[in-house]
């Protein structure tokens, strides 16, 4: 049986698609401009709070990405690891292009391209709330609707002789709980 694999969280902070400025075709044709492009979107950090940053100070409409690596490839492209090859391009030497080489992964576009957005625990949380929420009110709905127009059926009597309230009004009363509840849901 095989050892799974250690893996590595790597963050990135970058524009969304899009929302940056096109790029003049003469720019386009300059060599260092087409070498320059060979690095875009390939620089990462194992550190979120870096990622912010980005978004923060860099890309305010931008957004964080992830890409998930086993561990012993993330090191080989580790920025510290990397040869100091004296090239003039990121392409070629990115060490002389890094800020932090212990932090910064300068990976490869086949990885970088794996990347997907980051959706933390947070927004998770009240995305699932608002689906649970969202869930009930349709339940309430559904219930509501169903006694109303069907005052023969016995969950429809139930109701009415429990409540003292024609099947009618008990399926108005929880149709218009409902429409409270996703009122309050959605005012947050």
């Amino acid at each position: 049986m095989s050892k799974k694999e250690e893996k590595i969280r790597l963050y990135r902070g970058e524009e969304k698609e899009g929302s940056g400025e096109g790029v003049p075709d003469w720019v386009k044709q300059d060599l260092a401009y087409q070498k320059s492009e060979q690095a875009r979107g390939r620089w990462f950090t194992d550190d979120l709070k870096e990622a912010e940053w980005y978004i923060k100070n860099e890309y305010p409409n931008g957004k964080i990405v992830v890409v998930d690596v086993p561990k012993e490839i993330a090191d080989r492209y580790r920025v510290s690891q990397l040869r100091k090859v004296g090239g003039k391009t990121v392409e070629e030497n990115p060490f002389a292009f890094s800020l932090r080489p212990e932090k910064e992964y300068f990976l490869p576009k086949h990885i970088a391209n794996q990347k997907r957005d980051y959706i933390d625990s947070k927004s998770m949380k009240k995305e699932r709330g608002l689906e649970e929420k969202i869930a009930v009110f349709i339940l309430l709905s559904l219930i509501g609707i169903v006694i109303s127009f069907n005052s023969l059926n016995a969950t429809g009597f139930a109701i009415s002789n429990f409540s003292q309230a024609s099947p009618a009004l008990s399926g108005f009363v929880l149709i218009i709980a409902g429409l409270i509840g996703i009122f309050l849901v959605l005012k947050r």
